[in-house]
């Protein structure tokens, strides 16, 4: 009896700990530094570098092969310089304008990112969330048009995002960056699993209590 309450015990404090927000479910990146803390340069491209930490990679949907997106500098009015994603590289054989892509290894529930353009500039900024299979669930746009700080943007209440596109509204005239990418992502099943093993443990520890209550 006493070893299948230890059992027990350890089912629920191991559902408690899946309860906790992990480092795999909350992301948050500044393009600064990367995953352990190396910092990164201006002009080098992303690519996999938060894969294996975080599960996310940035690249390109031109069939050319441009090398987007890479670390860039920018800053806005009241807001100190800062390394962000950006994309400045295209030639005259590119197939597409301007834009950052993403893609997640696991799908995000919501993403939070500051948005920087041209400035002055007409341009907007446009971020497309998209499905595993590469259909759009929707999408957020800016709306200031001054200065090259174009606000903090959100997609969420989508579903399940596995990868998200930044462009402007004419992206094979003006480019865009990104920087404080904040990324909820869909917990992992495992997780889910574990919380109801917990919430059955704790039903079966109650019940043997509850049944010497009634014997009384």
């Amino acid at each position: 009896m006493r070893f299948r309450r230890i059992q027990l015990d350890l089912v629920v404090t191991a559902a408690l700990f899946a309860c906790v927000p992990s480092a795999s479910q909350a992301v948050f990146i500044n393009f600064d530094q990367l995953p352990r803390g190396a910092p990164t340069f201006e002009l080098n491209t992303i690519g996999d570098a938060y894969f294996d930490a975080y599960g996310i990679s940035f690249g390109t949907l031109d069939a050319n092969g441009q090398r987007s997106p890479t670390f860039r500098t920018v800053s806005g009015i009241g807001q100190s310089p800062s390394l962000g994603a950006a994309d400045f590289a295209r030639t005259a054989n590119s197939t597409e304008g301007f834009h950052i892509f993403a893609t997640f290894d696991n799908p995000a529930l919501s993403i939070t990112f500051d948005t920087f353009g041209p400035s002055p500039s007409e341009f907007l900024v446009q971020a497309i969330a998209m499905d595993a299979f590469g259909t759009p669930l929707g999408q957020v746009t800016s709306t200031s048009v001054f200065g090259t700080f174009k606000g903090q943007l959100r997609l969420s209440g989508l579903g399940a995002i596995s990868s998200v596109i930044w462009k402007s509204t004419d992206p094979f005239v003006a480019s865009v960056s990104i920087d404080n990418l904040s990324i909820q992502f869909v917990p992992e099943p495992g997780s889910a699993l574990l919380v109801g093993l917990g919430l059955f443990a704790l039903g079966v520890q109650q019940r043997p209590l509850w049944s010497a209550q009634q014997s009384r």
